[in-house]
């Protein structure tokens, strides 16, 4: 069971990488520095990251 728990909190973390790059190539595409756009992605994958771990304490609960 406890496996079970690891590969989603992994998947919830790939997400959530996966969220950030998406968030810094929209936010550089549109005329940001990097200078803005690396933080912006790292508030989004603390934003995904924090609400996947949520969700997945809700669905899967110890």
């Amino acid at each position: 069971m406890q496996i079970n728990k690891l590969l989603a909190v992994i998947v919830v973390v790939l997400l959530a990488v996966i969220v950030a790059f998406v968030a810094e190539r929209m936010v550089s595409r549109y005329g940001a520095p990097k200078r803005v756009a690396l933080p912006t992605s790292g508030a989004a994958f603390l934003g995904a990251a924090g609400l996947g771990m949520v969700i997945l304490g809700y669905l899967t609960p110890s």
